[in-house]
């Protein structure tokens, strides 16, 4: 259930417009994969509490360790379910080019090229209304900049667009 980094190695390219046209879908994904990852966690939250615990922190439990009780057998399961119906959409959105960096909470990079000469991440998270940021390859969601005064392209621009 966390969430997940990804290298540079996304092959498609959006301009500006076209991730922006994206925000609404992947909003609805998000909103989606947060109620599955909450719930999930409520249902580990229980089993911790019966004193079942996962391996390593952020996954679930053995199933071999609740095979002894029905109702927590149960419990994992539908756990289980909620997560990879979560990861299900994360995979739904990166089949369409779009980079997830964190499932839970809810932020994605969109690869582009600034000012027709430079390779970066649009970035977005849940909340927001529309991409109004942008970082490089290896910065990552903290190196966040400001999209204003920049062009973003599919592809490099053999000459430094006009304005």
């Amino acid at each position: 259930m966390a969430g997940r980094r990804y290298e540079f190695g996304v092959s498609r390219t959006f301009t500006l417009e076209e991730a922006n046209a994206l925000i609404p879908q992947v909003t609805a994904a998000f909103m989606r994969t947060t109620q599955l990852v909450a719930a999930a966690r409520r249902i580990a939250r229980r089993l911790a509490e019966a004193g079942v615990r996962p391996a390593e922190p952020g996954q679930l439990p053995d199933p071999a360790s609740v095979a002894h009780d029905p109702a927590l057998a149960a419990d994992l399961a539908l756990a289980s379910s909620l997560a990879e119906a979560a990861l299900a959409e994360a995979r739904a959105l990166e089949a369409l080019g779009i980079a997830v960096r964190d499932i839970e909470r809810g932020r994605i990079d969109f690869r582009s090229v600034m000012d027709g000469q430079r390779d970066v991440w649009l970035c977005w998270q849940l909340g927001e209304r529309a991409i109004r940021h942008w970082h490089d390859k290896d910065t990552g969601y903290v190196g966040r900049q400001p999209i204003e005064g920049h062009r973003f392209f599919r592809a490099r621009q053999l000459l430094a667009p006009r304005e």
